[in-house]
């Protein structure tokens, strides 16, 4: 095969990874149970990690990489644990999909894993000639912010231990850092 075109390119690239690559998507659910079900595992809870704020507030999951996404643009897009299991490549399908379903003015939240506290924090030439992700990829506040360039940072930083309590349980873990950018881009007029 001789690569014509970006996305063959990508997908080129996906096979220098360990199977691991593809999965964020839904057909790698029994890995990711086989994970997360673990007894003592830090990631096996019900908790949610986003507490409701106003019933006004309509949900929707869907793979933004691999689904087409009804509707939107979106006022907000909330990752919890999807982009440190990206291969270095992917990042790029990743940040071209939130420019596609972002609403000016929306916002853009995440959670990820923290560099040096948990994921790779081995630089991305190093991961593609490795071919291993791992368990994932750590990010810093600085790398994020830079990675997400494009938007506002509102704020970022470690999740927070507070909140979670007898009457108000949440999921936190000092491992993740969590951010909250802005799309500053203008609505057509």
């Amino acid at each position: 095969m001789r690569v014509t075109g970006v996305e063959e390119l990508l997908e080129l690239l996906d096979g220098v990874f360990e199977g691991r690559v593809d999965s964020t998507s839904r057909a790698a659910s029994e890995h990711w149970d086989g994970i997360l079900l673990r007894e003592g595992h830090p990631l096996n809870t019900e908790l949610p990690d986003a507490r409701r704020r106003t019933e006004a507030v309509e949900f929707l999951e869907v793979d933004f990489l691999r689904e087409e996404v009804p509707g939107g643009p979106y006022d907000l897009v909330y990752d919890s644990g999807c982009f440190h299991h990206l291969a270095p490549h992917r990042r790029l399908s990743y940040v071209k999909a939130l420019r596609e379903v972002l609403a000016p003015g929306g916002y853009f939240g995440i959670c990820t894993f923290t560099a040096g506290l948990m994921g790779s924090d081995e630089p991305d030439d190093v991961l593609m000639r490795s071919g291993r992700l791992g368990e994932g990829v750590g990010y810093t506040e600085v790398e994020l912010d830079e990675m997400f360039s494009w938007l506002e940072l509102v704020d970022s930083g470690p999740m927070a231990k507070y909140g979670a309590n007898a009457n108000n349980p949440v999921f936190t873990q000092d491992f993740l850092t969590v951010a909250l950018f802005r799309n500053p881009a203008k609505a057509a007029a």
